[in-house]
C-alpha cells in the first residue's frame, strides 16, 4: 500500500505503519492456512511446512517487534491468545524453564 499520495506528517506514518502491520498478520495468516492445507500423505518435504509456519512467525513478530516502522503492543491480543503470542516472541535466548519458539532475535 502507497500512502505517497497522502500529505506527510504524523498521522500518514501512523497510517503507513498500521497498514504494514495489516498487511503482515494478513501474510501470517494466508502462510499459515497454506501449510495446514498441504497434504501430509503427499511426498512433501517437511522444509516446505516448516519454511510456511516461520515465514508466518517472522511477520507476526514483525508487528510487534521494534524495528523501522512503529510497533503494535501487546495491548491489541486479545486475553485468551496471550499465552500463545508470548510464546510466539519470547526471545530465542530464554531459559529452559521458560519456553521458546526461537524465532525472533532477543529484544535489546
Amino acid at each position: 500500500m502507497s500512502t505517497k499520495a497522502l500529505p506527510s506528517g504524523t498521522e500518514t506514518d501512523r497510517f503507513a505503519n498500521l497498514a504494514g502491520c495489516w498487511a503482515d498478520l494478513r501474510l501470517a495468516i494466508e502462510l499459515l492456512k497454506a501449510a495446514l492445507g498441504i497434504d501430509r500423505g503427499a511426498d512433501v518435504d517437511g522444509t516446505v511446512i516448516s519454511g510456511l509456519g516461520e515465514a508466518a512467525v517472522m511477520s507476526y513478530a514483525r508487528c510487534f517487534n521494534k524495528g523501522r516502522r512503529q510497533h503494535l503492543t501487546e495491548h491489541v491480543v486479545p486475553d485468551d491468545s496471550l499465552p500463545v503470542h508470548r510464546l510466539v516472541l519470547a526471545p530465542a535466548t530464554s531459559s529452559p524453564d521458560t519456553p521458546s519458539m526461537g524465532c525472533v532475535p532477543p529484544r535489546v
